[in-house]
């Protein structure tokens, strides 16, 4: 429920660059806590537990503080929605695919991973510095998709990160050193980087129905985030710990496939004029 109503806000009477520069605020902001966070907890984890828990109570703590104390302001009388004439952009839907097909992978390796690092001797505190890095390649492409603008509404650089991706998630499937894992999370979170804003900015940018697609956008990331585990644990239990990471090269492979039949399908549509480079 939280976040599709905050990504429907976000992109609330924004369209183009505008709507670009809030959803870029909103991502590098949310991905320095997803920095912050690993950081502080893996810190916290090698302290006690009871730290670990104690930091997150006293966070949540804080932003329900902030709801409380923030004023809302007045509702205004929204026209009624009617179907866009000309239908949804194919950007859309590539847009939901891959970030389906991407928290797959995050859901696997968000389950999976610290199990790989402990039993490789990795500390609490290294594992969290992984996964910091991993945000950290968010915050990275959140910044320079906000910065220039040449990558939207064109399939190139959407598919050359997905293949960088590829490239992590090599890194992490055959992997056995510190500086693999650390290479293959950074690759990848360029990846998850790109989709996110990709899916986020699409779904907003020009269509009509912003609170429904953002809908979607959350649905289809939280499918993802829920499949993932759930197969990534199965194949676990079937191979080795290491094996899943092969099956999220699979699911992204295939929907990139998919997605490239979307576009070829929508090749007619073009919305370039709409955005200023």
């Amino acid at each position: 429920i939280f976040w599709p109503l905050i990504a429907a806000w976000i992109g609330d009477g924004s369209q183009g660059e505008e709507l670009l520069d809030q959803i870029g605020t909103f991502n590098i902001a949310f991905s320095i806590g997803m920095i912050l966070g690993p950081l502080v907890a893996g810190w916290a984890m090698t302290k006690s537990v009871s730290s670990a828990i104690g930091f997150g109570i006293l966070t949540s703590s804080f932003i329900i503080l902030l709801l409380v104390m923030t004023k809302e302001p007045p509702l205004e009388e929204e026209d009624e929605w009617e179907p866009q004439v000309g239908g949804t952009s194919p950007y859309v839907y590539i847009g939901w695919l891959s970030n389906f097909a991407n928290f797959v992978a995050v859901g696997i390796i968000r389950i999976l991973f610290p199990k790989i690092g402990l039993s490789l001797g990795l500390s609490s505190f290294t594992i969290g510095i992984l996964f910091a890095l991993f945000y950290f390649a968010w915050f990275v492409t959140f910044v320079v998709m906000m910065r220039f603008r040449s990558w939207q509404y064109r399939p190139i650089p959407l598919f050359t990160l997905q293949m960088v991706g590829l490239v992590g998630f090599l890194f992490l499937w055959r992997g056995s050193s510190l500086l693999t894992f650390a290479l293959g999370f950074f690759l990848f979170g360029l990846c998850v980087g790109m989709t996110y804003f990709s899916s986020l900015f699409y779904c907003q940018n020009s269509e009509s129905d912003k609170g429904h697609n953002a809908g979607y956008h959350e649905t289809f990331l939280g499918a993802g985030m829920l499949i993932g585990p759930f197969f990534g644990g199965l194949i676990a239990d079937y191979f080795t710990l290491q094996t899943p990471f092969f099956f999220c090269m699979l699911i992204v492979g295939l929907t990139m496939v998919v997605q490239a039949y979307l576009l070829k399908r929508g090749s007619d549509f073009s919305m370039e004029g709409n955005l200023p480079l």
